[in-house]
This record gives structure tokens, C-alpha cells and sequence, in this order.
């Protein structure tokens, strides 16, 4: 039988995705950055639904609107959700499904928008969905990870099925450019938190800095615990708000990737 490499599952059927502990356990680390109690969640790449029904239990009155371009996966979170619209989100038009503009305080994006070809403008035109309140919970991969550099460092760049390298991911952000994606398309920053990386807890925290992380036979020389924490990092976690300027000519400067 002939070797089977991680590019030759691009190309695969979609509705044979698994529900796999990925898509079937719900973002709490995610939700720990909510500043209050919402009211509509729009959660785009909602995936099984597990999180929307985590925030059913947690918030009964809140109504839920989930975007899955996954079809097995959106029919599952539908079970969960008010609505679940089986669409990538720049391919949506919230309108005809009937949400109106300013009417979503709460926004969910855990790990999707490295998936899409033009995340800048797909956060620009998120922007129209938002009150003048909304929360906006972001989670994307940590390009700046000790080990990830390690395996620069050694000459390799290696795809992998999940993680920061999952092969699907088409764009990659450090959390000094996912702050600036996010400020250049209308957003305040409220709150930046991590996600650790599992390989990195058995390594003894330093308690004294400048100090050093070394992964993949290099070493990093560390100036604070704050960069520390982020080199031993899989994920970014940002709290966002909706910026009441209108967005200037210069803040398209990266809206306009795809014309």
C-alpha cells in the first residue's frame, strides 16, 4: 500500500469529519475573558456546538448564533444553537438570515481566523453586527513558541494535523501581530492571556530573570516572565472591543489582500 502524507487529506470529504475532543469540547479557556454576562453570541466556526451549550447552561436567556462551514459539524451544533448557519463567514449574508446590524454583543473566534484566506476583512465586516458594547473573544496560535523556533532553528517547518503547524492554517500570527490585526480593523484591546503548551510543563519555570527556555536544541535568552510564558505558549487569547472611530484609508491597508 502506498504511504499516505498529511497533504493528501485536503482534499477530503468534509462530512467525514469526526467529532473528535477538538470539536466536542467546549472553549472554556475562551470563555474566562467574557467581562459580562451576553446577551446574542455570535460564535463563527462554532464547530459540534460545544461551547454554545456550555453558555446555554451557564446563561439561559442568552440567544446563539453559530457560522460552521462544516456541514456534519454545523448539523450537530444545531442541536445547541437558535441558528447555525452552514457557511465560511465571508461567504454569509447575515441579513438574509435574518440578524440584524448592530444587534450581537458577543463574539466568538477560537481558532479560525488563521483558517481564512483574509482575516482583516472579514474582521472589518464583522464590525457592522457589533453594539457599541460588544465583546470579542479571540484565540489563535502562537507562531512565537519556543518549540516552534527550535524547529526553525534545525531547518524545519513541518505541517501537522492540529497545533500551530495544523496544515489547514493559512495564516500565522505572533501575539504582537494579532493585537495589530486586530487595532488596524477597529478594535480595542482589553485583555491578552495564553494557553500553555503541554511540552512545556514539566520544565521548571525560572524564578529570576533574564533567564532561558531552550527547546529543539536552541535557547532562548528570556527578559521577563510576561515573554517567558509567551514562548511556552500554544495559544494567543485576546478580549476585544469595537473601536467607535470609523475605520480611516490607512486601516484597509491590509483589508485589501484579496481586491
Amino acid at each position: 500500500m502506498a504511504e499516505q502524507y498529511l497533504w493528501q487529506e485536503l482534499d477530503a470529504n468534509p462530512t467525514d469529519t469526526v467529532l473528535d475532543a477538538y470539536h466536542s469540547n467546549p472553549r472554556t479557556d475562551l470563555l474566562s475573558l467574557l467581562k459580562r454576562e451576553p446577551r446574542r453570541v455570535l460564535d463563527i466556526g462554532c464547530a459540534g456546538g460545544a461551547t454554545g451549550k456550555l453558555l446555554m447552561q451557564r446563561y439561559r436567556a442568552v440567544e446563539l448564533w453559530g457560522i460552521e462551514a462544516n456541514p456534519a459539524m454545523a448539523r450537530i451544533a444545531a442541536q445547541h444553537y437558535h441558528r447555525v448557519i452552514p457557511e465560511p463567514f465571508d461567504k454569509v449574508d447575515l441579513w438574509a438570515y435574518g440578524l440584524d446590524s448592530e444587534s450581537v454583543d458577543t463574539v466568538l473566534l477560537a481558532d479560525v481566523l488563521e483558517h481564512m484566506a483574509n482575516p482583516w476583512k472579514a474582521l472589518v465586516a464583522l464590525r457592522s453586527w457589533l453594539t457599541s458594547d460588544a465583546q470579542i473573544l479571540v484565540s489563535l496560535p502562537n507562531l512565537r513558541n519556543a518549540w516552534i523556533l527550535g524547529q526553525l532553528a534545525a531547518g524545519r517547518f513541518q505541517y501537522e494535523s492540529s497545533g500551530i503547524l495544523d496544515i489547514t492554517h493559512l495564516r500565522f500570527f505572533t501575539r504582537i501581530e494579532a493585537i495589530r490585526m486586530l487595532s488596524e480593523t477597529g478594535y480595542n484591546i482589553e485583555d491578552v492571556r495564553y494557553g500553555p503548551d503541554q511540552r512545556f510543563l514539566s520544565t521548571p519555570k525560572p524564578s529570576i530573570y533574564p533567564s532561558e527556555v531552550s527547546a529543539g536544541g536552541m535557547t532562548i535568552h528570556v527578559q521577563s516572565e510576561e515573554e517567558y510564558v509567551e514562548l511556552t505558549s500554544l495559544q494567543v487569547f485576546i478580549r476585544a472591543g469595537k473601536h467607535q472611530r470609523a475605520l480611516t484609508e490607512d486601516s484597509w491597508l491590509f483589508v485589501r489582500l484579496s481586491g
